[in-house]
Formats: structure tokens, sequence, C-alpha cells
């Protein structure tokens, strides 16, 4: 088998492990994918327009007003009014938020520290601009 195939073939089996873990995760937060992604952005980015959220997430207006909506209610983010254009509202994460935001963060931390802990940083350092290379090999071959 070449390399490249067996390396194919790793990655596809990896693949329903993570999704397996994160699934969990998510299952014991009581969040969605969808609604981690705009969390993990909020904690990233710090607050943005409903309209930018939708616009970087790749994610129609509609979905985003949703996902917001879910969040509010669970007490992660809140809106507040853009003084400058009042039909505009920002959304940003709350004390909660920023608490599970930290929690997953750290939880990834732990978890990468115990997946690689036999891995040199120089090896590491490697496979993640390998893997970027393979995911924008992918892109290109999806895209239409």
């Amino acid at each position: 088998m070449k390399p490249s195939t067996a390396l194919i073939r790793e990655l596809a089996e990896l693949a329903p492990l993570f999704d397996r873990l994160r699934a969990d995760g998510l299952r014991r937060r009581n969040l969605t994918l969808p609604r981690r992604r705009l969390l993990m952005f909020l904690h990233e980015c710090g607050r943005l327009r409903s309209s930018e959220l939708a616009q970087r997430l790749a994610v129609t207006p509609r979905a985003v007003t949703a996902l917001v909506d879910g969040l509010v209610d669970s007490g992660y983010v809140e809106r507040r009014p853009d003084s400058s254009d009042r039909r505009a509202t920002f959304v940003e994460l709350t004390d909660s938020g920023i608490e599970i935001c930290s929690d997953m963060q750290k939880a990834l931390d732990s978890f990468a520290a115990q997946l690689f802990a036999e891995i040199s940083p120089s090896d590491i350092e490697a496979a993640v601009k390998t893997i970027a290379v393979i995911r924008k090999n992918f892109e290109q071959m999806l895209a239409p």
C-alpha cells in the first residue's frame, strides 16, 4: 500500500473517534455543534454584529438569529444595541459564556496533551503543516 493511501485510511479511522468525543463533550454541556462554533468564535474574536457573525460563519442571518436565540436562552450570550446603527445589534459572551468557552478550551488542551504526549513539538508542527495542506487540497477538490 502506498504511504499516501495508508495516511488517508488512518485519517478516515480518526474522524469517527473525534466525532464521538466531540459529541460527548457537546452533550455534557447541552450544546449543539453550531452553537459551540458560534461561542468559540465570539471567544476568539470578541463581540460582533449579528450580520458579521453570519458572514464570518458562512451562514444565513436567519441561522445566526436562531443560534443566538438559543444561546441567549442558555445565558451564554447577550445582544447589545449598536449605538451607531439602530437596526444592528452586537452579540457578546456573558460571564457564563466566557466560563463555558474557557472550560471547553481547557478540556481541548488537556485532551491534546494526552493525545500527543509521546510526540515531539517539531513533529506536531510538521503534522499541522501537512494536514493544513491536505485540507486545502481537499477543499479545492470539492470546490465547484
